[in-house]
């Protein structure tokens, strides 16, 4: 009898971790499609990551307008860490693919994971032509503490 019930605790346990985990990994509604509007070389999904950032890859250039578009990193509780521009590397005028790099200087995260957002710059500010690209990383260097400890009290 002691061993059933251990082992019906041991499988709630797993089932219960397997239901609260969730994993660091956002797929883009286009990651699987050969269409996508944008590739990102950097950072990978899983990076382990430090301020500042630099990002780069392809975007098809509906992306960007006036050749740049927003890219955030935020914490795992969705505050915005920093943002700054990812600049076109080249002529952006086009439906074809364009290089794109950037750096983001960004505060020191409180979690040990987060998200670097690549977002569809959007003039006319119509929800219907959102769209963004989610990278999920860990931090390098996180603090445990928002506040800095206090000296000579």
């Amino acid at each position: 009898m002691k061993k059933v019930l251990i082992i019906v605790v041991v499988v709630i346990v797993a089932v219960a971790a397997i239901i609260v985990w969730k994993p660091p990994i956002f797929l883009s509604k286009w990651a699987h499609a050969p269409s996508a509007p944008i590739e990102i070389f950097t950072p990978k999904v899983g990076d382990m990551i430090t301020s500042p950032l630099s990002v780069s890859g392809v975007a098809r250039g509906t992306w960007y307008f006036e050749a740049s578009f927003p890219v955030r990193v935020l914490d795992a509780n969705g505050k915005v860490l920093g943002s700054a521009p990812a600049h076109a590397d080249a002529d952006w005028m086009t439906e074809n693919f364009v290089p794109f790099s950037g750096v983001v200087t960004f505060e020191s995260p409180t979690t040990p994971t987060g998200t670097i957002v690549f977002a569809k710059d959007n003039p006319s500010g119509l929800p219907e032509h959102d769209a963004a690209v989610e990278v999920a990383v860990r931090f390098k260097n996180f603090s445990t503490s928002p506040v800095p400890p206090s000296f000579g009290k």
